[in-house]
């Protein structure tokens, strides 16, 4: 617990008794942010970190293609439906996880990136389906089912 009070030149405000972190608006916050945030370092020369006042982005280069990259954050989602459905999570619950997770991140963009994919990519990216699919054990609309629904 702690105590917190501003001041600006000689006025103090009331205090306030916070139990964790500051409240939302208070004028501390993007100080705390900042200082929680100060030692992120970019990992990669082609990545960059952009700090704002309450919110940090990394930006990096995706280089070949972005089927790639969905490639990578999508398998990361299977992960954790792997971790639900041994939690005996039903399976309604997991295609909601998959669809706000995993298809989402397949799916984003889709109708600008899809048609210069490679036959390969395509295969890698319906393997990530497939696999959830047994993980859910329901039917789940293919990579091309994707694209076409969101195109029309």
């Amino acid at each position: 617990m702690g105590a917190l009070s501003v001041r600006i030149g000689n006025s103090f405000s009331s205090t306030t008794t916070l139990s964790t972190g500051a409240p939302q608006g208070c004028v501390l916050s993007p100080l705390l942010f900042t200082l929680l945030t100060h030692d992120c370092a970019a990992m990669h020369s082609l990545n960059h970190i952009v700090k704002f006042a309450d919110d940090t982005t990394v930006v990096g280069l995706i280089s070949k293609n972005e089927s790639a990259y969905k490639e990578k954050k999508a398998q990361q989602c299977l992960y954790f439906l792997q971790r639900l459905r041994k939690a005996h999570l039903p399976p309604p619950i997991l295609t909601m996880f998959y669809r706000g997770n995993i298809e989402s991140v397949l799916s984003s963009c889709i109708t600008a990136w899809f048609g210069n994919c490679t036959a390969s990519d395509r295969k890698t990216l319906q393997r990530i389906v497939r696999t959830a699919e047994k993980i859910i054990v329901v039917s789940l609309p293919s990579i091309m089912d994707m694209y076409t629904t969101r195109c029309i």
